[in-house]
């Protein structure tokens, strides 16, 4: 089991990339919560930056992550540019770090399985919270808001998952324990239960034909 900071880009009165009416910040915030729960159901610690549409700068999502004590750092963000053919999926890790070089190719394989052009992990010394965090840390561009051709495959449960997978293969998923049912002690042995004794063997046979017919099967001893 591992602590895990899930970061939302951009956020309150920073939109990030906006094409028309869609906002960054709104792909990237409904994003991170699938994903904080997919994490949270595979038994991880998780920590985020924000869960709702609230202010928080690069600045203060790299001082929330440190004092988290988490292992791993992943913030989302969904790409933009002025062309709209440039398109697909690419990740950010801290220039030699091996473990986030490692995630955000994974990351990247896994978003390209659901017909994203994969731009593949790219090393960075720059990007803020790349660079200002204490743990291995990965900057995840989804996709480009600004390509017809991403959004039309677009699927936040799908880019969650996709993320997911892509983390798990170096954070493993803790598999729960299945609960089993009591098992039986005996001895093989039957025990038989009374439920009536009688003065008159009219009566108790009378309680045993009852008995029978409700699919028991008594019998009749003397005292």
């Amino acid at each position: 089991m591992a602590k895990i900071f899930v970061s939302a880009g951009h956020g309150g009165k920073q939109p990030g990339a906006v094409k028309g009416s869609l906002l960054e910040k709104n792909f990237t915030l409904d994003i991170a919560n699938r994903l904080a729960k997919l994490l949270k159901d595979a038994g991880h610690t998780v920590a985020q930056n924000r869960t709702t549409d609230v202010d928080c700068l690069p600045e203060k999502t790299a001082q929330l992550a440190n004092a988290s004590g988490a292992e791993f750092f992943v913030e989302i963000h969904l790409n933009s540019f002025a062309l709209s053919s440039a398109n697909g999926c690419e990740a950010y890790y801290y220039k030699g770090n091996s473990q986030g070089q490692k995630i955000a190719t994974d990351i990247c394989n896994a978003i390209a399985a659901l017909g994203y052009r994969n731009r593949g992990a790219k090393a960075n010394t720059s990007l803020y919270v790349v660079k200002n965090t204490k743990m291995t840390a990965v900057l995840v561009e989804c996709c480009f808001l600004s390509s017809p051709e991403d959004m039309a495959l677009y699927n936040a449960d799908k880019m969650a998952k996709a993320i997911f997978e892509g983390i798990a293969k170096t954070y493993f998923a803790v598999k729960k324990q299945e609960t089993k049912p009591a098992e039986q002690s005996g001895t093989g042995k039957m025990y038989k239960v009374q439920i009536g004794a009688f003065n008159s063997r009219a009566n108790a046979e009378k309680l045993a034909a009852e008995l029978k017919s409700k699919g028991y099967d008594p019998f009749i001893v003397e005292a």
